[in-house]
């Protein structure tokens, strides 16, 4: 009976679970449609977010003197799903997180509950903070330098336009997520998934999965921007460590408490 009433509760924590990432990735698919289709201009062009976004893209991070090119008829089309991907899974970050709480919510205090504001502001505040440190600091540095090689090796600045903004996309996206480590390591204390001691007794680990992290998301060879992004995370992750040690005490208490 013990082992029936286990693997129920397994199922229903699955199905909730397929429930949940189900509605964050409606969210995620209308926040592109939303991007993609709504007009922010339609005088003298129809333009949208996405178009917007990708304009804005080549005039801040495309180096001077390189040329974008379609390699082939559907180049664009990845170009604009790329971008739309970026945009759509930013709008519906508030959403994502919401789906995240309420999943775990079950495990959590009652006056834990009402923390869903702080836990979807800071998830959206810290993945559009890596955003923006990959637009305005990371993925410049990275095209410059390869930019630099590729003349070092005499070749032609000729790009592709899927590639480009492919690479950008991916790294703005990969980094925002990175970002949010902190409130990811909060919610597992909250959980008692993990514990401040864990988190301190493995640092050496997990800088050394940053580092990997960062050598595989950024492709410059020189490590310069393996530094640049490893950097802030470990910074990131030192705070996430304090953050875990200042929450866990009281919860302690409270488990320990004959009235909780």
């Amino acid at each position: 009976m013990p082992e029936r009433e286990e693997e129920r509760r397994l199922q229903e924590h699955l199905e909730e679970l397929l429930i949940r990432a189900r509605k964050a990735l409606i969210a995620i698919l209308a926040g592109m449609a939303i991007a993609s289709l709504a007009p922010i201009r339609l005088n003298p062009s129809y333009d949208t977010l996405v178009s917007e976004l990708i304009l804005k893209i080549e005039r801040d991070l495309l180096p001077e003197g390189v040329t974008l090119m379609a390699s082939t008829w559907t180049g664009v089309i990845l170009t604009y799903f790329y971008a739309a991907s970026l945009l759509g899974f930013l709008l519906a970050s508030p959403l994502v997180a919401y789906e995240v709480y309420r999943y775990v919510e079950p495990a959590l205090y009652q006056h834990e509950k009402s923390r869903l504001t702080w836990f979807a502001a800071s998830f959206t505040g810290l993945f559009a903070l890596g955003v923006a440190f990959s637009y305005y600091v990371l993925i410049p540095y990275t095209y410059r330098f390869l930019l630099r090689f590729a003349d070092f090796l005499g070749a032609k600045p000729f790009f592709t336009v899927d590639d480009f903004l492919a690479f950008t996309a991916l790294v703005m996206l990969a980094v925002g997520l990175t970002f949010t480590f902190p409130v990811v390591t909060t919610l597992l204390v909250k959980l008692d998934v993990i514990t401040p001691e864990t988190l301190t007794s493995r640092w050496r680990e997990v800088v050394v999965a940053i580092f990997i992290v960062a050598a595989v998301v950024t492709p410059d060879v020189s490590g310069v921007t393996m530094l640049m992004l490893a950097a802030p995370i470990t910074a990131l992750y030192a705070l996430a460590v304090v953050v875990a040690k200042l929450i866990y005490k009281p919860q302690r208490g409270e488990v320990s408490s004959p009235a909780s």
